[in-house]
């Protein structure tokens, strides 16, 4: 054991990430990928803490999409699925997340292949690569994790393909700032896989204020997704995909 379970989420403490929550949680998320082996997640079941320190629905149908989306542009669906015959769109790309609270969904990446830097509050850190070791052991994977603060500066040194972002836009105010950290981290052919559930009273506003910036070149069809071992109701979520508008 880590001693994770005693540590995260306890530090770095602000008022709009850190809380308390009624739903209960296991100490433990299980997610198994389409080719069968089941990934294990440490999460925080304490009932406070910061916001990412347990799982949010939206990561878990991003990470599916993930998994089952090739470079044809096909979504592979239920009954249809050959590892043989599919090459994951996400690998081989450069790919950074925001908000990867447990790290399931970049993890996930990391094993079909992307290279990728999961970033979250410093509070956080220790979690996500607590969660990415555990789960990669054996495997040859690029990922990591980093602390990284919407607003700042791109100092990862590179562009990215792809930008993941589940469940970030709870809050009004904080959309202009993920907006521009969205900038900062996109070039012309950046794709930005924004994965969230419908019912958020901010996603509204932030579709008004994004649009001045970034066009949506898909909305995905979740409800093609492989999602019968999740036991929440998937019509609430909606991925889109969102690249910068070229002046």
């Amino acid at each position: 054991s880590s001693g994770i379970n005693a540590e995260y989420g306890e530090q770095e403490v602000s008022s709009d990430t850190y809380g308390k929550w009624t739903l209960s949680f296991t100490p433990e998320v299980h997610y198994k990928l389409i080719q069968g082996e089941q990934l294990t997640f440490t999460q925080n079941s304490k009932g406070f803490g910061e916001l990412g320190s347990h799982i949010w629905d939206a990561g878990i149908v991003l990470a599916r999409y993930i998994e089952t989306f090739d470079v044809n542009g096909k979504t592979w669906g239920k009954g249809e699925y050959e590892a043989e015959h599919s090459t994951p769109y996400c690998r081989g790309k450069s790919v950074i997340e925001l908000g990867s609270g447990i790290g399931l969904t970049g993890t996930v990446a990391s094993i079909i292949g992307a290279d990728i830097i999961m970033t979250d509050k410093p509070a956080l850190i220790d979690l996500i690569t607590h969660n990415l070791e555990k789960n990669t052991v054996g495997k040859l994977v690029h990922g990591s994790a980093a602390p990284f603060l919407w607003g700042s500066p791109n100092n990862f040194g590179r562009d990215f393909d792809i930008i993941l972002a589940a469940d970030l836009t709870y809050e009004i105010e904080d959309i202009p700032v993920l907006i521009n950290t969205f900038l900062s981290l996109s070039n012309n052919n950046t794709q930005i896989w924004l994965a969230y559930g419908k019912e958020r009273f901010a996603m509204g506003a932030f579709f008004d204020q994004v649009q001045k910036f970034f066009y949506k070149v898909e909305k995905v069809p979740t409800h093609q997704l492989i999602l019968d071992d999740v036991d929440f109701p998937i019509s609430t979520i909606e991925i889109v995909k969102l690249r910068k508008i070229v002046k």
